[in-house]
């Protein structure tokens, strides 16, 4: 898989079907719209690299407008969270992060809210252990990246000449 979109679409879907004996008729009328709460995982810490940084905006704004997004910075803690818009924010992403990477607190906020859907954004170099937060989750990697736990579906590869919109 090389879209984020289709990742996406995919748990759409899924919750259509979860739904669908509540709701068909909306259902029906909103084919094409994603009706999702998406949570995306940014690593800022000391590295990924400014043209990393800049791949993971490029994904960013290949879903922007889909569905409601919130932004969650992290390092080897939650550093920044707010919501992105249908308007470009490359500037709104502060990259207050430092060297190291942990992502337990990025998770444990995750279960806390709820979303439907999890994209992290990561080299996968991280200090730490997660179990499975039950929430769909897809790894947006960087070139050389790795995932970092045996959960989630690697969605993006950036090294992948398919990655531009």
């Amino acid at each position: 898989m090389n879209d984020p979109r289709t990742f996406l679409f995919k748990i759409q879907k899924s919750k259509n079907k979860q739904n669908a004996s509540i709701n068909s008729g909306e259902l029906s009328e909103r084919k094409n719209v994603l009706d999702l709460n998406i949570l995306v995982c940014i690593d800022v810490s000391g590295s990924i690299s400014n043209e990393q940084f800049r791949q993971f905006m490029k994904q960013i704004d290949a879903i922007r407008g889909l569905s409601r997004v919130k932004v969650m910075e992290v390092d080897t803690d939650v550093v920044a969270m707010y919501n992105y818009f249908k308007v470009e924010q490359a500037r709104v992403i502060r990259r207050n992060g430092t060297g190291g990477t942990a992502f337990h607190s990025a998770f444990q906020k995750a279960k806390e809210m709820k979303p439907d859907a999890i994209l992290f954004m990561t080299d996968g170099y991280v200090a730490d252990h997660v179990s499975n937060p039950g929430i769909p989750t897809g790894w947006v990697l960087t070139a050389g990246g790795q995932k970092p736990y045996d959960f989630g579906e690697v969605i993006v590869n950036l090294k992948s000449p398919r990655m531009r919109y």
